[in-house]
């Protein structure tokens, strides 16, 4: 059956093109990292030190992706393939069909903008994957930001928004965006909760964006009330049971977020700025076993930049500062912490090699040392944080304040191909979590040999 969707979308789509799409575009990339060897020393506390037997593996983020992107007259229509490291469905994890009871699914976009009054009007809706609509850039060295996307496969990939260009204030920019979901037969249920104005104002995007007449300087900011599962596993009330309607009516937060790109600032570097705030009304059982309710907040500031005034040697750099207050991550718990990482890579003259790296370093501190699970703060109300990239220390025991410390390297050489690359390094990573009665602490390394063919 997913064969025939494949297929018949595959024809539909070059249909289309032939039929005449003023450009046809088709793209893509296999990039596949092989492991030649994985391992960890750990030691909790007084104990001895132990290892993991070493083992060669695939990188879960490998990865066959194929794009193709149609544009005709004020349409544009983006349809994509992803498949996983075994070639198939992205799937259950990642991409799912919301119509087809949550099944896996290797389209992991399929979207168009249609363009009104010369594009001063320009309309988004589909599903997308890690969309922003252009609001905020990612961090050049720690990648996505912690604002959350407009649509993801996190939360929810379906999206249909407004974004506004008016020529009569040139460099201004604002967009109105709501996950409406797809539905079967003609597209009209009212038994659809999550499409119901009464739901689905709560999950309101709004944004706005301003860049300087003849730079490239801008700043931009937006906000939304709610965060919610949309056309997710976690949406169905079978899954999250957080009221007779589904989990689409249980906010995880509110977010607003403030950005600003200066590229060029001066000659040879570029500088993205991010302040990404947070809120909710956190519930937590008191001793007395009743239920009491606690407005508390986070955020996170984040400053990068493209430095390549040595022309041999471009380099990336980022700093990121988060805090949550209490009760924010869990009851009786507030974090500080910061991360700074550094990366660059310098091309041989007159080979096809190049030397690169990267480096990071990462350090929190909380109130109960209950912040982290897994070397990860929670992925629903505070994002893209963890202790490291690679296996880490073990949680000390809950009650006291603890430190969270890592630092990672990556070394690499990488040969240079007409539509590629391949590249091979060391990743090590140095991690420890202790508090005034115990310290845990872990060494992780592994042997990656990446290949990456676009085309």
């Amino acid at each position: 059956m997913k064969l025939n969707k494949i297929i018949f979308t595959a024809a539909l789509a070059c249909a289309a093109g032939f039929a005449g799409a003023q450009t046809v575009t088709l793209k893509g990339n296999v990039d596949y990292t092989n492991y030649g060897v994985i391992q960890t020393f750990s030691k909790a506390g007084d104990a001895d030190m132990k290892h993991t037997d070493p083992v060669a593996g695939l990188s879960d983020d490998a990865e066959t992706v194929v794009d193709l992107n149609l544009k005709a007259a004020n349409f544009e229509f983006n349809l994509g393939v992803k498949l996983n490291e075994s070639a198939g469905d992205e799937g259950d994890n990642d991409y799912t069909d919301y119509t087809d009871g949550y099944d896996g699914t290797p389209f992991y976009q399929g979207n168009m903008k249609i363009g009104f009054f010369n594009d001063q009007l320009n309309v988004y809706t589909g599903k997308f994957e890690d969309f922003n609509a252009g609001y905020f850039a990612e961090g050049p060295v720690f990648g996505d930001q912690n604002i959350r996307y407009f649509a993801s496969s996190d939360m929810g990939q379906y999206y249909t928004a407004l974004n506004f260009t008016p020529y009569v204030v040139s460099g201004l920019k604002v967009l109105v965006g709501v996950p409406i979901l797809p539905v079967g037969g003609n597209g009209v249920q009212n038994t659809v909760g999550a499409n119901m104005w009464k739901n689905l104002y709560k999950k309101l995007n709004v944004a706005a964006g301003y860049t300087i007449p003849g730079t490239e300087f801008s700043v931009t900011a937006g906000w939304r009330p709610g965060t919610y599962y949309t056309g997710v596993k976690a949406y169905d009330a079978s899954e999250v049971t957080t009221g007779d309607d589904g989990a689409f009516t249980k906010s995880a937060f509110g977010e607003a977020f403030l950005a600003s790109e200066l590229k060029g600032i001066t000659e040879g570097l570029d500088l993205i700025f991010a302040a990404d705030f947070r809120y909710r009304d956190a519930e937590y059982t008191k001793t007395d076993a009743t239920t009491a309710t606690a407005f508390t907040y986070a955020g996170v500031f984040s400053a990068g930049a493209n430095i390549s005034m040595i022309e041999a040697l471009p380099l990336q750099a980022e700093l990121r500062v988060m805090y949550a207050n209490d009760d924010y991550i869990k009851a009786d718990e507030k974090l500080l912490g910061g991360e700074l990482g550094v990366s660059g890579q310098h091309k041989l003259a007159g080979t096809n090699w190049a030397l690169g790296f990267t480096l990071k370093g990462k350090y929190s501190v909380d109130a109960r040392g209950t912040s982290y699970e897994d070397g990860e703060v929670s992925d629903i109300y505070f994002d893209d944080f963890d202790l490291g990239d690679l296996n880490c220390a073990a949680s000390v025991a809950a009650g006291k304040s603890a430190n969270y410390i890592s630092a990672y390297a990556n070394p690499y050489v990488q040969y240079n191909l007409s539509n590629g690359y391949i590249r091979m390094g060391v990743e090590a990573q140095y991690s420890q979590i202790k508090n005034e009665d115990t310290s845990n602490m872990a060494i992780s390394y592994r042997v990656p040999v990446g290949i990456c063919f676009n085309f």
